[in-house]
Order: C-alpha cells, then sequence, then structure tokens
C-alpha cells in the first residue's frame, strides 16, 4: 500500500501525506453521499457508520471483490 501511495505522490509531485489525506477526504465525501447505492456501499464498509481509515477501505473493498469473483 505504502508503494502505490509514494507512486502517486511521485507522480503528482507532492508528498504521500497530501495523497493520504487527498484520499481520506475522498473517504470522507463519498460517506456523506444521499445516493442509496452509495449509502448501502459504505453501509457495508463502515457499518457504525465511523469514517474508516484508508487501509480498511482498501481491505474491505478488496475483500468484497474477491467474494464477488469466487463466491
Amino acid at each position: 500500500m505504502n508503494d502505490i501511495i509514494e507512486r502517486i505522490a511521485k507522480q503528482n509531485r507532492t508528498t504521500k501525506r497530501e495523497v493520504k489525506k487527498e484520499i481520506q477526504k475522498a473517504i470522507k465525501t463519498a460517506m456523506e453521499s444521499n445516493d442509496y447505492e452509495a449509502k448501502t456501499f459504505w453501509d457495508e464498509i463502515a457499518p457504525n457508520k465511523k469514517e474508516p481509515t484508508i487501509d480498511v477501505v482498501i481491505e474491505k473493498i478488496a475483500a468484497m471483490v474477491s467474494e464477488r469473483k469466487y463466491g
């Protein structure tokens, strides 16, 4: 995960910290969506309604993809 963040930072001439900050901001914005499908998705990712970390989001999305592919 850190390798990917570092690569994104280099490509965008910024820091890993800034990339993580922007991703976390995107997660927060997405979680605030009023769209039914978005709400359903985020209920699966964060059933407690608390903003998850980037690592948790990626881990849960990977599990969802794996479940759909192999499930």
